[in-house]
């Protein structure tokens, strides 16, 4: 909004963030149904989110105005579509004698990986939005001995697959992270095919059947 010098702009800008709100609501309802159908499809346990790239809200104890806001904030903050994680939990009942655990990771716009910036509040070092893509990026993890790689293989993940336009991060026997654009979700037919991959990708390294029979 820095280049906003008169009234007139200013209309303009606020025109295109009302449209902007409408169209992230309607984007975030097809994330959910996608999302929620991924788990009927990989008979997952339940879904659980997780805010990803800047933090949470934090709240007071107690009083009316329960979310903390200050000045210095990232307004990223407001924006937890931008990039998520949907947990789908642990199963323990399809490998004998381990676990294994589930996410997807929504990253709405890859211009900020993509672009190698190390100030993920200064957009003007992103990568344009017309360089960028929308990702899902699917993580598959197996436990040794109830310990787990998780948070750290998830930035190695992101390292790999996204700056590195790598096609799969995996460790052997361990854990599978693989990288879907969003735009080949376009409807269920589409849908299934990419989850067919996915499950494809699991039984060849995991020996797994994630598709619920």
């Amino acid at each position: 909004m820095s280049k906003i010098q008169t009234p007139e702009d200013l209309n303009k800008t606020l025109l295109n963030v009302r449209k902007a709100h409408r169209l992230i609501k309607e984007y975030q309802e097809r994330i959910l149904n996608f999302i929620f159908y991924t788990k009927e499809k990989f008979n997952m346990p339940s879904v659980k989110g997780i805010r990803r790239f800047c933090n949470p809200f934090s709240n007071y104890q107690s009083g009316y105005g329960r979310l903390k806001v200050w000045k210095d904030m990232w307004s990223w903050d407001f924006l937890y579509s931008y990039e998520f994680e949907y947990y789908f939990g642990v199963d323990s009942t399809r490998m004998e004698g381990k676990e294994f655990a589930l996410s997807i990771f929504q990253i709405s716009d890859s211009g900020f990986y993509k672009s190698k910036s190390d100030n993920g509040n200064d957009i003007s070092t992103f990568l344009s939005p017309e360089e960028s893509e929308s990702l899902f990026m699917f993580v598959f993890e197996v436990s040794e001995n109830e310990e787990w790689f998780w948070e750290k293989e998830f930035e190695n993940a992101k390292q790999k697959l996204i700056t590195e336009n790598k096609d799969e991060y995996i460790i052997e026997n361990r854990y599978l992270a693989v990288t879907y654009n969003i735009k080949n979700f376009l409807n269920q037919e589409y849908t299934d095919i990419k989850l067919n991959d996915f499950n494809t990708k699991i039984y060849s390294n995991f020996g797994i059947n994630l598709m619920k029979k």
